[in-house]
């Protein structure tokens, strides 16, 4: 069984006491998609515009972790601007771009036990993040590996 990951993939802008980086990789899906594939295999939902790096792309794959639910969409990626205190644990947002993430949500599919509908076993059935909520409970998660 393989872990679904489903979360932000975004460039990120970030000031410290300890330094300055602009539109660095960033998203919880990203960094937890990367973690978790040493425990286990993953599959990653998320959505990305036509600027993302390629190159993060092919280490992802070379990590292992299935894109198939990675949408790159017409437009620019989610970008964040923040800024940290010296205490790391205090950030403060300036600036949320949701850009693709706002006008073209990732889509994934569910899969439920269920004979009669296919020769597997399992129906599928389309989601997305705007209708996660109903697309009824998460216990029926399952991976396609």
């Amino acid at each position: 069984m393989s872990l679904l990951v489903v979360g932000s993939m975004a460039f990120d802008s970030i000031k410290s006491p300890f330094g300055e980086v602009e539109r660095v990789i960033g998203g919880s899906a990203t960094y937890f998609s990367l973690a978790a594939s040493y425990l286990t295999p993953v599959r990653l939902v998320s959505v990305v515009g036509k600027d993302f790096p390629k190159g993060t792309l092919d280490m992802l794959s070379a990590r292992g972790i299935d894109l198939q639910g990675l949408k790159v969409a017409e437009g620019v990626t989610f970008h964040w601007k923040g800024y940290y205190e010296y205490d790391l644990n205090v950030a403060h947002t300036v600036k949320t771009d949701l850009n693709v993430l706002r006008i073209s949500p990732p889509s994934f599919r569910r899969r439920t036990a269920n004979p009669a509908t296919s020769s597997s076993g399992t129906s599928i059935r389309d989601c997305s993040w705007t209708s996660w909520p109903r697309c009824a409970n998460r216990r029926s998660w399952r991976s396609t590996r």
